[in-house]
């Protein structure tokens, strides 16, 4: 089974169905993704309890995939979503391990200071993953047709480019790509994300 072979849809269908080629090869990736993190992110631990974090995680990701499968609907990537579960659990997971060996080593500052930043670095892809999701979503649910040609376009081409595209004045597309901003940040907002953590991340 090549997974480079299979549609969003298809992916999503087989592992609903159970499909235990589909599940081995998932596994793989998940595996993949979650070590890739460990190597990065645990180069405290150890060799062998570096596998045992990956082992673990792995089947923790599993298991919140199928307990959350009726929460994917369908607009992103389905193994992008997938990722983005493993990778919260493995974030979880760092953080009690940290907190753990923190203890240990009598909760050293400096242990402390760099463990904060790089989960924060962490903690802000697997979020902002989520967020693209989500505007990703905005755009299906919540554009009209020429607003999304609008939302697509709008950085491969000028505003001239774009107005002549669309068969409408410059003045009025500049009003479209408002309308269409204000859509998304309050569809954003409707899912949690406050319009001051949106423009800190830059992402208005």
């Amino acid at each position: 089974m090549n997974s480079l072979s299979l549609t969003s849809a298809e992916w999503h269908r087989r592992i609903a169905d159970n499909d235990p080629a589909a599940w081995v090869e998932l596994t793989k990736l998940l595996k993949r993704w979650i070590y890739t993190y460990a190597y990065k992110k645990l180069g405290w631990m150890q060799e062998e309890a570096k596998l045992e974090f990956v082992e673990t995680c792995v089947q923790n990701a599993c298991l919140r995939i199928v307990t959350e499968l009726k929460q994917f609907r369908g607009e992103g990537e389905f193994l992008g979503w997938c990722r983005v579960v493993a990778l919260r659990i493995a974030l979880d997971r760092s953080r009690r391990e940290r907190r753990e060996r923190q203890i240990i080593l009598h909760n050293s500052d400096a242990v402390d200071v760099v463990t904060t930043a790089e989960l924060d670095v962490v903690e802000k892809e697997l979020v902002l993953a989520q967020i693209f999701q989500q505007v990703n979503e905005a755009v299906l649910s919540e554009l009209s047709q020429q607003e999304r040609v609008v939302f697509q376009d709008a950085g491969q081409l000028s505003v001239a480019e774009l107005a002549c595209k669309l068969n409408i004045s410059p003045n009025n597309l500049y009003q479209i790509r408002y309308r269409v901003r204000q859509k998304i940040c309050s569809y954003l907002e409707e899912q949690g994300y406050t319009r001051q953590k949106l423009q800190e991340w830059g992402l208005i």
